[in-house]
């Protein structure tokens, strides 16, 4: 019987869903990156130990998404090169 990790009784910000994700990709949760548009998800992400990338080109002010360990951004445009910019400063990757 498998499990529907989207009936879990958690929402975010807890990291349950974005550490579910990183486990069933093999993938160590400070080498992910979450792009997230919403303060709860940002927080999640931090939460899960992964780098946020805040998306403030809607109705979240830039404001609810800046904090540590993430990058605010307005123009989807801008994200592959913040990802790689990150990477190459030494993030944890």
């Amino acid at each position: 019987m498998s499990r529907s990790f989207s009936s879990s009784t958690t929402s975010k910000p807890a990291p349950d869903l974005f550490l579910h994700a990183a486990s069933r990709m093999e993938v160590d949760p400070s080498r992910c990156v979450v792009v997230e548009d919403s303060q709860y998800g940002v927080a999640a992400a931090r939460a899960a130990g992964m780098r946020a990338f805040g998306f403030a080109g809607g109705l979240t002010p830039e404001g609810w998404l800046a904090g540590p360990d993430t990058v605010v951004f307005t123009e989807m445009a801008e994200l592959p090169g913040l990802v790689a910019r990150a990477q190459e400063v030494g993030a944890s990757w």
